[in-house]
This record gives structure tokens, sequence and C-alpha cells, in this order.
């Protein structure tokens, strides 16, 4: 029987049912309504819409002559009239031919190409420039959900975020060092431009839980000039009566810290205003804004030698991580008790890329996401700081993914450094490195006067258990004892733990403490000369399980990783170092 040529038109109503099974939550169908612009009415093959209502046209072609060229010119036209986001598909050519199961063929194909167009700064976007990407129909389901979040979109909240940020800041003026003390930074513009940042984004995310909680009033509502500071104060509390602790105890710390009240309205007014414009706005793009800018922010990195993850190269480490995870991603109950922990999470880059690769793979099986969300905050996911600021930004981030979805509590905590009191007794603490001696120590919040979880206080603190952990994923400080080049380390002697005004006698206590605690370990790569890093790949190692993830950080020499499936991660570092 010979065979018979089939079209795209043949395979696109399947591309939008197997599309819209591997993206819950979204729509997606063929030819389904026309878009009006200024070439007139189009009727694209598939158009697709994401729960914020963002739409991505989709337009495909069988792979032949002047196909691409054609397609290029159709998707880029679309953009020319108004749509924010265009994909072009190419089935290649093996399908052309007629077969029993058409959505069989498309489900099996791993040769599909594909590209997007996107509005730009100045006209119309290709990604990539030139080309195709080339994938199944999973690769290009990732593909579409990355396209729909907008360039120009990102470029103009993050515009607006920064101007709101840097007006508040005008208003404090640097007058007020209480404020400074609060998230354990020198006073100065800088760390005015920081508590800006941290309000504006529990005023953001205040809309959120409004939205969630009839009994929360929104920002707006207190907007008053007149006792706008106490009535966002009081409205805060109540949001800590239910959760979201890492995020709202800070702010109002921060917020409480300024003495002035005629300066704290005027303050909060200007960030109302910004909040209020960007609370409908995507909140994943919204809640990463705080994380991009802090680690510019952060006047003592020179001592925490911080240098936050960017985005590329925290989703690069995500996926290696997560594509080594032996588990069923269509069993949330099994997704959900994974465990992922970064002891040094700064603004939550790594965390955040891991849980967006983990989400990507559940929602493949056709599992919508948000089923899995409370669980992952509550229990899978555990972020630790020094910084007071890290660890609010890291909890708003990694709840921006469903912000409409509450939570009774996170392991995200701050992790006491420095001096501590225990009982009666005078003691020090070393961070996340304490968990090198224990598999519980206390955790605490603000300004150190308590030990708190993300929904209380009472005595609580962080567990992490010998081998319990499936990926161990950090970029940790890499300050060393050796580098004294700079003025202001030659005051320290143990420039790691210089951090926060410590002074010699305390940086010695608490260098002594990590060395201890190091001698108990049955193996360590430990090396004082290397720096403070090495302890944290002592930490990875101790808390991760065999078969994990690994330790995916900067500094673990090829080509000894990844870590063969079934193995602990074994990797000395310096080289020599035997394990």
């Amino acid at each position: 029987m010979p065979s018979v040529a089939v079209g795209e038109i043949n395979y696109n109503p399947h591309l939008a049912d197997l599309l819209r099974e591997r993206m819950p939550g979204w729509e997606a169908l063929p030819q389904s309504r026309r878009i009006t612009g200024r070439d007139g009415d189009k009727v694209p093959d598939v158009m697709i819409s994401a729960p914020d209502g963002a739409d991505v046209v989709l337009e495909a072609k069988m792979e032949k002559t002047g196909a691409a060229a054609a397609l290029d010119k159709q998707t880029q036209a679309h953009i020319e009239n108004g749509s924010p986001v265009a994909v072009a598909v190419i089935y290649p050519a093996c399908l052309s031919k007629s077969a029993p199961s058409l959505r069989e063929e498309l489900e099996g194909e791993r040769k599909l190409r594909f590209a997007a167009w996107t509005e730009g700064g100045n006209g119309p976007e290709r990604f990539p420039e030139k080309g195709y990407l080339t994938g199944g129909l999973d690769r290009l389901a990732d593909f579409v959900e990355a396209a729909a979040r907008s360039k120009q979109k990102a470029a103009r909240l993050t515009e607006m975020f920064s101007e709101s940020v840097s007006a508040a800041a005008d208003i404090l003026d640097r007058r007020f060092p209480p404020m400074a003390e609060v998230v354990k930074q020198r006073p100065g513009r800088q760390t005015d431009e920081m508590m800006s940042a941290l309000i504006l984004n529990a005023l953001i995310f205040h809309y959120q839980v409004a939205a969630n909680y009839p009994e929360i009033d929104p920002p707006l509502l207190c907007s008053a000039g007149i006792g706008r500071k106490q009535a966002v104060l009081r409205q805060w509390d109540a949001i800590l009566e239910i959760n979201y602790w890492p995020i709202f105890k800070i702010a109002s710390q921060i917020l409480k810290a300024i003495g002035d009240e005629k300066t704290a309205n005027q303050f909060l007014g200007r960030l109302m205003e910004t909040a209020s414009r960007m609370a409908d706005e995507d909140a994943h793009t919204v809640q990463n804004l705080a994380g991009h800018v802090f680690g510019a922010l952060l006047a003592d990195r020179k001592f925490l030698a911080s240098f936050y993850t960017l985005p590329a190269p925290a989703a690069l480490l995500a996926e290696m991580a997560v594509s080594r995870l032996s588990v069923d991603w269509g069993d949330a109950e099994a997704v959900g008790n994974l465990k992922v922990a970064d002891f040094a999470c700064g603004s939550g880059a790594l965390l955040t890329a891991v849980y967006r690769r983990i989400r990507s793979r559940v929602r493949r099986r056709g599992i919508n996401d948000s089923g899995i969300h409370r669980k992952m905050l509550e229990h899978a996911f555990v972020g630790c700081d020094v910084m007071p600021a890290a660890v609010h930004i890291t909890a708003a981030t990694l709840s921006s993914a469903h912000p409409r979805i509450d939570y009774t509590g996170t392991e995200t905590h701050v992790m006491p450094i420095g001096p501590y009191k225990v009982a009666d007794r005078d003691d020090v603490r070393a961070g996340s490195l304490e968990l090198l001696g224990a598999e519980d120590t206390g955790t605490l919040f603000g300004d150190g006067s308590e030990m708190v979880t993300a929904a209380g206080s009472e005595g609580s603190g962080i567990t992490v258990k010998t081998g319990s952990c499936d990926i161990v994923i950090m970029n940790p400080p890499y300050t060393t004892p050796t580098n004294h080049t700079r003025k202001d380390r030659q005051q320290a002697s143990h420039p790691q733990f210089a951090a926060f005004g410590m002074d010699k006698k305390m940086q010695k206590k608490i260098d002594a403490k990590v060395r201890r605690m190091t001698r108990k370990l049955k193996k360590s790569a430990a090396d004082g000369n290397a720096g403070i890093a090495t302890n944290f790949f002592d930490l990875a190692h101790l808390k991760l399980k065999a078969g994990g993830g690994g330790c995916w950080r900067s500094y673990c020499p090829p080509p000894r990783f990844p870590v063969p499936r079934g193995e602990r991660c074994a990797t000395s570092w310096p080289p020599n170092t035997k394990m």
C-alpha cells in the first residue's frame, strides 16, 4: 500500500495535546483563535497560554527546502504584530509519511527542532541567533516555559525595583545605625539599599499572602501616612502568626529600627507605591530581583568571600546534580521526600535552580507541581547562612514558585557565628560548620536573640542527619588564612571568621572549634591553607547519602566528579589529601 504524505496540519493537534499533558496548568490549543495585529488577523498553529495569562504563539512546518526561512519570517511577524513570544517548530522529514498513530510517532520523535522570537529593545530577537535547538517533547516544553518569561518584562521590573530601592535609601540617608545591626552590616549607603530591598521584597510578598488569607489586609490598606509604620507592623505580626517567619521577622526588625516615625512612613510610602505596581506581575520574576541585587549590596564580602552564584551557572550546576537522582518523577510522594541542602545558601540561587529542575521533571510526567510545593518547602530544601538577609531572600524566592500556597514552616535558617550563650555558659558558634560536630544545632534570627524556625521561636533549631541529603549543592565562602595582601585582612588573624566585626580573640576561638570538630571526623579534606571552603567540603561529604546527587561546587577538581552512582562523595581537596 503506497504511503500517504502527512503535513504539519495533521500533527499540530497532537502537538498541542502532548504539550498540554507536559505543562500542567497551561493551555495549548491548535488553531483556536485569531490574533489581530497590524497586518490583520492571524491564526497560529498552536496557541499556548500560561497560568498568568501570558500567550506563546507556536508555528510549525514540516522539514523541506525553504521551510526554515519561511517559518522564521512567520514567527517574527507575530512579534512585529504585538505577540510577546513566538516559537518555531520544525518536524523532521521522517514524520511526513503516514503511520498507524501520528500521536505515537510524534511522542517518540527526539529530533524536533525549535527556536523562539521575543520582543527586544531594538525589535524582535531570536534565540538561538542562528540554527535551532534539537530535542523531544520534554525539551520543547522546557523551552516554551522558559521562552514565556519575557526578558523585556524582567528588565522593566528590575529597573522599577532598583529605582525604588535607591529612592528609599535616599530617605534613610544613613541615619539609623540600629537598622544596620539587624542585617549585621556596617551603616552606610550600601546597607540602606540592602534594607530597602528587603522591605520592598516583604511588601510584595505581603500582597501574595493577603490574597491567600482574607484576614490579612494588603499593604494598600496600610497606606495612610500617619501610623503607616504601625499598621504595617500589625499586619506582619499577623502574618507571623501564620508562617513565613524568615521573610517577615527580619523585615519587622528592620522597620522597627527606624526611630523617626515620619521618616519611616515616608520610607514605606515610597516602597508601597512600587510594591502595588509589581504585585500583579509574575511572582517568580519579582522575587528573584532581590536575590540578584543582594550580592552587590553586601558590605562584608571581603571577609565572607561571598560572590553570589549567577542564574546561568546555577542552572547548569542544578541540572548536573538533579540528573543524577534515581527517583520516579511521576511519584509525587517520592519527590516530596527528597532532601536538598545548601549550607551557604546566600540568596538561594542554587536551591532555586534545583527546585526549578525538579519541578520541570515532575511537570513532564503530567503532575502539577503545585501539589508538591508545600512539602518541598517544609521538608525538602535546607538553606543555611550566617546572613539574616540571605535567609530572607532564599525563603521568599523558594516560596515564589507558588506564592498562593501556604506552608507551616521552612528549613531555612540563620546560623549563629561568634559568641553564643548556652544556659549560663559562654560559648562560640561556627555558622553551618556546627553541623560537622552534631546532627542538630540551635539557629538564630535577626539580632541573634532567639532560636527560631520558619513558624516560631520556642527553642527550636536545625537537624540534618548524617547521610540524609540527596543533593548537597553549594558555593561556599573562599576566604583563606594566607591572603593578607589587603590592609583590612592584615587586621585579622583568621580572616575566614573575621566578618561582623569579630576580634582576633573570637576569630581564634571559632577556628579552634572547627579544628576540634574536624579532627573527630573519620575522613577529612580540610586544609587550613586552602581555606574555609574545604571545611564545607567535609560538611557536604558528611551529610550526603550514598548515591546522592553530588557536591557540585566550582572548586571540586575534575575529573573525579561526578561521583559514580551508589558511591559517597569522596573527592579529596587539595588533590593530595587522603580520604
